[in-house]
């Protein structure tokens, strides 16, 4: 019989690894919830209007052989236009240096350079519209950083 962390016989960290697993269930459910709206949602970019996800499987209405599916996408120009339109300015970087006195200035517009040289070596400019896609199509987009020392 498994035993609930407000059981007074369970350790501190067997209810922490309780309420760690409860709280991971939930966010899965809630999760896969999202995962059909956001299956929808990319069928309607690609225009495929009539059909709906149910528990991660499409689900197409029953039609007529007779029956053509014409659609006239206008998802597609629009998210395209708002997110070219999103992303069409090149971010600006401000350093901020710690202390008023030379070095810490140096140092800021030294990291101002350095960001700019990243974003235009590393092509996030396309990363981000990407992300910017996702937010608009999906309802979220994500980065995800990480520094990488080789």
């Amino acid at each position: 019989m498994p035993r609930f962390e407000s059981d007074p016989g369970l350790s501190k960290e067997e209810q922490l690894a309780g309420e760690v697993e409860r709280r991971y269930r939930a966010a899965r459910d809630m999760k896969s919830e999202l995962h059909d709206q956001w299956w929808t949602n990319h069928a309607f970019y690609d225009g495929k209007h009539y059909v709906t996800y149910r528990s991660g499987r499409p689900q197409e209405p029953k039609a007529p052989s007779w029956r053509v599916r014409l659609t006239n996408n206008l998802i597609h120009p629009i998210v395209n236009t708002i997110s070219a339109k999103l992303t069409q300015q090149r971010p600006g970087w401000v350093g901020r240096p710690g202390t008023p006195d030379d070095a810490a200035r140096q140092k800021a517009r030294a990291s101002e350079h350095l960001l700019d040289f990243l974003y235009r070596n590393l092509s996030i400019s396309s990363i981000t519209f990407e992300v910017v896609w996702n937010a608009v199509v999906y309802g979220t987009g994500f980065f995800n950083t990480y520094w990488e020392p080789s």
